[in-house]
């Protein structure tokens, strides 16, 4: 069971810091701050884990984050199409 939770958690910090490019350079820097928060909330998560040892939660406070800190700036989606947000 310890194998599935870890590979949650690290699914879930590769998601969280898998960002589309931006599309202008206007949208640079709304990327670049979602960056920098997703990345403090990830350390955020680890370090939870690190100290309680509970991985599941770790793993939520990630995927809240994803939540809570969306991507809003133009970028790329699949094969280089333009997403509006």
């Amino acid at each position: 069971m310890n194998d599935i939770t870890v590979d949650h958690l690290l699914a879930a910090i590769h998601d969280a810091l898998t960002l589309p490019l931006p599309t202008t350079i206007k949208a640079r820097p709304a990327y670049l701050e979602l960056a920098r928060d997703r990345a403090a909330a990830v350390r955020r998560a680890v370090d939870h884990a690190r100290k309680s040892g509970d991985l599941a939660r770790a793993t939520d406070m990630v995927d809240e984050a994803i939540g809570t800190l969306p991507v809003t700036y133009p970028s790329l989606g699949p094969a280089g199409v333009e997403v509006r947000r």
